[in-house]
């Protein structure tokens, strides 16, 4: 967390050193998350959201960068149903993660209309977990069921999932901005695999698993 919080402070540090040239905007959205990955079988997509503040620089031409901070949310559903599987019990559950999120994109704006832009947006991400659960419940049959509600991060040693804190992945975006008004999809594809553990033999190992969300976003720009 150290770490990311030096990665803010010299982000912003950058932009104040030419802040004639910088703008900045407030965007928030919602839409789903799933996981990537050979060991994502038995997940499903779940709701997620994103909200934060974002600033733009101008460079050159059509040419920009964008960067900003963003409180984001990932995870999972998860159901498995125990008429179409082996296992003896119905059970269900979610897994969710919280994230603090700076992107930093490179832009290319171009004019759609009078006083109306597309910017695209493609570049890295770095994220840092900030919190999360991990819910399960297992159906016994006749009414009743055990539930188990554990923190997402932090080791599995301390009663945690196991999760790495630390995310890292491709930033991908199509926005539109009519006057002040903007408007479009802001998707997130990770390249780190967070999910860690360890087996039977006392070994550790990493799951193939990756974060992939997107969300339908609006903002405003000052």
């Amino acid at each position: 967390m150290k770490r990311f919080l030096i990665v803010i402070i010299s982000t912003l540090s950058l932009f104040c050193a030419g802040a004639q040239d910088v703008t900045f905007f407030v965007k928030g959205g919602i839409g789903g998350s799933s996981w990537n990955g050979s060991d994502s079988f038995g997940t499903d997509p779940k709701f997620s959201y994103r909200l934060g503040v974002g600033l733009d620089k101008h460079i050159k031409y059509v040419w920009g960068f964008q960067t900003g901070l963003y409180f984001t949310t990932a995870g999972v559903s998860m159901e498995a149903d125990s008429h179409k599987t082996a296992l003896d019990n119905d059970i269900n559950g979610k897994i969710d993660q919280l994230y603090l999120e700076i992107p930093l994109m490179a832009t290319i704006t171009a004019p759609i209309g009078k006083k109306a832009n597309i910017i695209i947006g493609f570049g890295p991400y770095l994220a840092a977990g900030v919190g999360g659960k991990c819910t399960a419940s297992v159906d016994l049959g006749g009414g009743h069921s055990v539930s188990e509600d554990i923190n997402t991060f932090g080791s599995m040693s301390d009663g945690n999932l196991g999760f790495k804190r630390f995310d890292a992945g491709l930033a991908l975006n199509l926005n539109f901005e009519i006057k002040r008004i903007i408007f479009g999809l802001d998707t997130r594809f990770g390249c780190f695999k967070f999910s860690r553990g360890t087996d039977t033999y006392g070994e550790t190992y990493t799951d193939k698993i990756r974060n992939y969300t997107g969300q339908f976003v609006v903002g405003y720009r000052f």
